[in-house]
């Protein structure tokens, strides 16, 4: 079966994708993006994190719910919810975020 690897830029707090089997993470990077306000003195991008998530060929497509937070930052899940660290990424401008999936907590 066919393997790739794709990269998604995400957003800095909750979503949810669908992401072919098996959808594991395999890395973080960072991608500039120019910023739509500028301010004088500050560079006129923002470092957006990029996942960079394993899925093969054919494979079913599921939904995840992902959260990433700035470090320092808390994730908060519902009472229902189960959150589980899958990774964390370092940008060249010092960023630090951190990657949650959000799952439902077993009965």
């Amino acid at each position: 079966m066919k393997v790739t690897v794709v990269a998604i830029p995400v957003v800095i707090g909750s979503f949810e994708i669908g992401i072919r089997d098996p959808g594991t993470i395999r890395h973080v990077a960072f991608e500039r993006k120019p910023k739509l306000v500028m301010t004088q003195g500050e560079p006129n991008f923002e470092e957006v994190p990029v996942l960079f998530v394993e899925g093969r060929q054919g494979a079913p497509i599921r939904k995840h719910k992902y959260v990433v937070i700035n470090h320092g930052e808390w994730c908060d899940p519902d009472d229902h919810e189960e959150a589980t660290w899958v990774a964390t990424g370092l940008s060249g401008g010092g960023l630090v975020v951190h990657i949650f999936e959000i799952t439902e907590r077993p009965s």
